[in-house]
């Protein structure tokens, strides 16, 4: 349980970091800021017991997937294209919903943010696998030659 919670406070920590960044880099009160680390968290518990619910149904390969395509994402953050439009998505939508600032818009900004980056993080593990299968047949090939 702290070996899963350690690796998901780090690869949830690393694909929020330049989204983080970007939100510091407005001047915020602490509530903001106390939302955005509250909305880090929830990603967090939410991997792991997505982890959790993988292992318990025996499913390893999603598992290794899963944290091939989180490493993967994070290295998005070197070229934050999608942060950032991830990002400016999540606001303009809470912001119309919740026109009032505060923790709770802050907190459903960036759980939706997270929930976008997410979606690519569920397609990247769905390349994985595609990448997996094709690497299995290319190799069966090969060694029927």
């Amino acid at each position: 349980m702290i070996k899963r919670l350690a690796k998901w406070t780090l690869l949830v920590s690393l694909n929020a970091a330049i989204s983080f960044f970007f939100a510091l880099a407005e001047e915020r009160p602490p509530v903001e800021v106390v939302a955005m680390v509250m909305g880090v968290f929830t990603f967090i518990g939410l991997y792991m017991a997505l982890e959790g619910w993988a292992l318990k149904q025996e499913r390893h390969a999603f598992v290794r997937r899963l944290n091939i395509a989180t490493g993967l994402k994070a290295l998005t953050q070197f070229y934050p294209v999608l942060e950032v439009w991830a990002g400016i998505g999540a606001t303009l939508v809470v912001s119309q919903l919740m026109p009032e600032r505060g923790f709770f818009q802050v907190y459903f900004i960036t759980l939706l943010d997270g929930l976008l980056l997410s979606v690519v993080v569920g397609a990247l593990v769905g390349l994985v696998f595609l990448a997996e299968r094709l690497y299995r047949a290319f190799q069966a090939n090969r060694n029927t030659l």
